[in-house]
């Protein structure tokens, strides 16, 4: 756990060997972070990093994170292969969604079938609903050889339609936002846009 030293001398938490650590340990995150992000150590083809979610306090920037590949442990799912989790939003999706709403994140383990919801909710009420639901088939060398031809068609179609429905929102007034309203809303972006840059936490 590299930031555990931080962690503890910028909190009051108690832990046992609480001063050891401190003390044993390098405390400046953003030494920890070049660390953690540069030539991985003796040549090694996998450097593995244990981090707990608490250990990242607000003071330190969440850049590095795209630095490195990701994976969650989750301790105690709620039901059996099932995640949930509500977030307040932080980050600009969409000119029809305002960045006050929340995330309401719904998932479960993947088996023959998967199935992921991303909703919008604004306190009890939800805004917009949206899923992605799949079943497992053999990736067999006909259907990989589909897939190469299907994906990059399906994403022109995505773009095209999601032109297509902000077109159809602007013509019936809904109430848009624009990207550089509410910087002070927008968290930890990597690679701000120009209009943000210099005025996002």
């Amino acid at each position: 756990e590299p930031l555990y030293a931080h962690y503890l001398l910028h909190t009051d938490v108690d832990h046992p060997g609480r001063e050891e650590t401190i003390a044993s340990q390098e405390n400046d995150w953003e030494k920890v972070v070049l660390w953690l992000t540069g030539p991985v150590p003796d040549r090694k083809a996998i450097f593995y990093q244990k981090h707990m979610a608490h250990h990242l306090l607000p003071n330190i920037s969440r850049d590095w994170l795209g630095q490195v590949t990701n994976a969650f442990l989750i301790r105690e799912p709620q039901g059996e292969n099932f995640f949930h989790l509500v977030t307040t939003k932080h980050f600009y999706v969409s000119p029809f969604s305002s960045l006050e709403l929340q995330f309401d994140f719904k998932l479960r383990v993947p088996g023959e079938t998967f199935e992921i919801h991303i909703d919008d909710r604004d306190g009890d009420k939800k805004i917009l609903l949206s899923a992605l639901t799949g079943r497992r088939t053999p990736l067999t060398s006909g259907r990989l050889a589909w897939f190469t031809l299907k994906y990059p068609l399906i994403t022109l179609r995505v773009i095209f339609l999601i032109h297509l429905h902000a077109l159809l929102l602007l013509l019936k007034r809904v109430p848009s936002f624009r990207k550089d309203a509410r910087a002070d809303l927008q968290r930890d972006v990597f690679h701000p846009h120009k209009t943000i840059a210099g005025k996002v936490p």
